[in-house]
């Protein structure tokens, strides 16, 4: 499965070279996601790595008159738990999904988003399917420093199998953070996440880094 994910990440970022695809703008994103488990739930690293093979549409191109981003999900992620006692490694998962977005403008400097994913894991403890729901508010800070915008969001995750297993999963996360455009075609985010597991009292349940690196073709 690795494998295949390795090939099909490799072609789709070679085929988004082309100026315009389905209409639209290709674009890929490279994801880094740095996450650490509260106490209560073992303190546990995890590192993820994701690629986001997409196309960005405006205009009257946008299919169905509201869609502005359509990306493929390709992620690989492994826990640490055991770093302390030299066997690193004990949960690895391997994740694909697609994703779609809309984008709309509120007033001035304020706009938004809606973005919504549909994927599947594949671990070594048990395999599952799961969506998510993002709205997010952004603000344009281009008169403070050219480039510079802010978004926060709150991501719902749910797995599609509600047994007592897979539900462990679930989590509402707060993220937030800035955007920075180097020029017309590459820009990076950093966001900081709160994530929180809905089925025990929204607890507090992992904290984390992204940094993604962004670019148009």
């Amino acid at each position: 499965m690795k494998k295949f994910l390795l090939t099909l990440s490799l072609f789709t970022a070679f085929a988004v070279q082309a100026e315009t695809l389905f209409g639209g703008q290709p674009r890929i994103t490279f994801e880094y996601e740095s996450e650490t488990n509260t106490a209560a739930y073992g303190s546990t690293p995890n590192t993820a790595v994701s690629v986001f093979p997409g196309i960005q549409w405006k205009g009257d191109a946008r299919p169905l008159g509201f869609i502005t981003r359509a990306e493929l999900m390709l992620e690989g992620n492994q826990d640490n738990a055991k770093i302390g006692t030299g066997a690193i490694g004990n949960t690895t998962e391997t994740k694909m999904g697609i994703r779609l977005r809309s984008d709309g403008e509120i007033a001035g400097r304020w706009g938004y988003y809606v973005r919504g994913l549909v994927g599947q894991s594949w671990n070594n403890e048990r395999n599952f399917s799961y969506w998510y729901i993002e709205p997010a508010l952004k603000t344009d800070l281009g008169d403070v420093v050219k480039g510079l915008s802010w978004t926060t969001s709150y991501r719902v995750v749910r797995t599609f199998d509600r047994d007592s297993i897979t539900r462990t999963n679930d989590r509402n996360k707060v993220r937030f953070g800035p955007n920075y455009d180097f020029d017309a075609k590459n820009g990076m985010e950093l966001r900081y996440v709160l994530a929180r597991d809905p089925n025990n009292n929204e607890e507090l349940r992992s904290k984390a880094w992204v940094v993604e690196y962004i670019h148009k073709f």
